[in-house]
């Protein structure tokens, strides 16, 4: 099934896909495994030796809202992408080679929406 340009990340990402994302969004429960997980990266990448439930709180990187999730003033294709002022990598002339986007499924994700517009 083909994405709308709103329903995923800068990268092209499938938010939806995303059990934060349910989570905050659709008011689903939130896997223990997931929060192990990403506790265990926080720790790991960020130095936070304690990271609550609440603090995963994903709207999606491409929306504003007040208390934006942490993880996204660490990213670097949704720091490059709001620096250029796309809404989406797939609007950059450099994504095909960008190193930045290092996912193929977000890539082709990115090329069929641009591709219907």
């Amino acid at each position: 099934m083909v994405k709308t340009l709103e329903e995923l990340g800068y990268c092209g990402a499938d938010c939806s896909a995303c059990y934060i994302y349910r989570s905050v969004n659709f008011g689903e429960a939130l896997p223990q495994e997931t929060l192990r997980r990403w506790r265990e990266d926080a720790k790991k990448f960020w130095g936070m030796d304690n990271l609550e439930a609440e603090q995963l709180n994903c709207r999606g990187c491409r929306h504003s809202h007040e208390g934006v999730f942490f993880a996204f003033t660490l990213c670097p294709v949704r720091t490059c992408a709001r620096e250029r002022g796309v809404n989406s990598c797939g609007y950059c002339p450099e994504m095909k080679t960008c190193k930045r986007l290092d996912v193929p499924e977000s890539k082709a994700n990115q090329e069929q929406v641009i591709s219907r517009e």
